[in-house]
C-alpha cells in the first residue's frame, strides 16, 4: 500500500509528471500531503481521487500550480479543520466537484472561494450548523448546484448560510 504521494511534490525530487491528468490513489494509508503536488510536477492534473487513506490535513498551498483540477475526492480520510481545508481548496478556482464525505468536519470549509463550483459532498461529517456560511465575504459559490450535507449533526439552517 502507498504510504505517501511524496516525492511527487518535492521540489528536488525530479519527478515529472506533466502529462497525468488522473491521478486516482484511493483505498492506501495515506497520512501526509506534499506541499504544492501541481506547480512542477503534475501541472494538468484534473482529476485527484485520494478517497478513503489517513489524511488528516491539507496543505494550504497543495493544490497551488494546478490550473487545470476540476475534480478532487477526499472523502474516508481524518480531515478536521474546517478553516485550512477551505484556503486550500480556494487555491483551485477550476474545482467543479469536490467530495469530503465521511472526514471529521465540525464546520462548514470557510473561506471558501470557488467560483466554478457545482458539486459539493459533506455528508458523514459533524457539522452541527451552516452559521460560518452565512458571512458572503468568506465564502463564494455562484455556481453550486448540488449541496449534499445528509448524515452530519445539522441542528439548524442559518440564515443566509444557503
Amino acid at each position: 500500500r502507498l504510504h505517501s504521494l511524496s516525492p511527487i511534490g518535492e521540489e528536488n525530487a525530479g519527478c515529472c509528471l506533466s502529462s497525468l491528468a488522473v491521478l486516482n490513489a484511493n483505498a492506501n494509508q495515506i497520512k501526509h500531503l506534499p506541499s504544492c503536488i501541481g506547480e512542477r510536477s503534475t501541472p494538468y492534473l484534473q482529476c485527484l481521487s485520494l478517497y478513503q487513506n489517513r489524511i488528516n490535513t491539507l496543505p494550504v498551498d497543495f493544490l497551488q500550480g494546478i490550473e487545470c483540477l476540476v475534480s478532487l475526492d477526499l472523502g474516508r480520510n481524518r480531515l478536521q479543520d474546517g478553516i485550512t481545508i477551505g484556503r486550500a481548496l480556494s487555491v483551485a478556482p477550476t474545482l467543479r466537484r469536490i467530495i469530503l464525505s465521511q472526514n471529521r468536519l465540525k464546520t462548514l470549509p470557510s473561506p471558501l472561494i470557488l467560483p466554478l463550483l457545482q458539486e459539493f459532498w459533506l455528508s458523514g461529517n459533524d457539522i452541527c450548523t451552516t452559521e460560518n456560511w452565512s458571512d458572503n465575504d468568506h465564502v463564494y459559490l455562484p455556481c453550486l448546484y448540488e449541496l449534499y450535507l445528509q448524515d452530519n449533526c445539522l441542528q439548524n439552517i442559518a440564515k443566509g448560510s444557503l
